[in-house]
């Protein structure tokens, strides 16, 4: 066995062969493309970070001069796979956004890369992650409760438009991302599980569309989606969880919409 010298520049060239950070980035991207389920697709990004950041530490050479032709396609593909998120406040594209952000600064630094990039407002990009991600990023929870609380009197007369503000309410919640969108595009052999599927978004439908004629009716299919969800999800997973915190939400709701049916029902105050 004979020991070879090599140079710096020869060094870095290896060890970018031998990261495969180009090629792992274009997996990442196409294993997401074909992924259905939007917290799949967070992990996978979650997953290609930690091995950057163990890259980073195993191989700190690699990091000290990313000016190859390699590091601009990298930089190019990330970025296109984070700008449509940047603006969305849906929870999983706020995480895949923090995810992809991640990797880019481990990568590049937070700064630029070239003079011809446009400088990032980091207060900004800071703010739109926090406000998405705090507990506080429940407005429509909130206003709900001040409109419809005990004593208030300012919301809507109809129990329906009620009905509706309640979940939209519920449908800004991280944690109901599981339930508002039909579970059979992206759960294979559910019906095979789940007799009669309902979920948030369909239940927000039926009551525009004035299906519902007792508040009953609108809490027995919202009770039906969680009922589904503790069916095909085993009781320590996260979208099991997941459905006692939104329905433990929905009962903090729901005496509202009683309380606005009965007022109807009773009719007008005689002067």
């Amino acid at each position: 066995m004979r020991m070879q010298k090599v140079g710096f520049p020869e060094q870095l060239q290896r060890i970018h062969a031998f990261a495969g950070i180009l090629e792992a980035t274009r997996c990442c991207i196409a294993l997401c493309e074909r992924l259905i389920e939007k917290d799949l697709v967070s992990h996978a990004w979650e997953s290609f970070g930690n091995v950057v950041e163990e890259l980073s530490q195993s191989h700190p050479v690699l990091f000290i001069n990313m000016d190859c032709d390699n590091s601009v396609v990298i930089r190019d593909l990330l970025y296109e796979q984070m700008r449509p998120r940047a603006a969305s406040n849906r929870y999983y594209n706020v995480q895949i956004f923090i995810h992809i952000r991640s990797i880019i600064n481990l990568l590049f630094g937070p700064g630029r890369l070239s003079e011809s990039d446009p400088a990032p407002d980091q207060s900004l990009v800071t703010q739109h992650i926090e406000s998405v991600t705090s507990g506080l990023s429940m407005p429509k929870i909130a206003t709900f409760r001040r409109m419809y609380g005990d004593g208030a009197r300012s919301g809507s007369t109809n129990w329906i438009e009620v009905a509706v503000e309640a979940i939209g309410a519920l449908m800004e919640l991280p944690q109901a991302r599981w339930f508002i969108y039909n579970p059979e595009l992206s759960l294979v052999g559910y019906r095979s599980m789940v007799k009669h599927p309902m979920w948030f978004s369909k239940i927000e439908e039926k009551a525009r569309g004035g299906q519902y004629t007792m508040p009953m009716q609108f809490k027995a299919d919202i009770a039906l989606v969680f009922k589904n969800a503790r069916i095909v999800n085993k009781a320590d997973s996260l979208p099991y969880a997941d459905s006692i915190f939104v329905e433990g939400q929905f009962d903090t709701l729901w005496p509202a919409i009683v309380r606005t049916f009965q007022r109807n029902a009773k009719g007008p105050v005689p002067k």
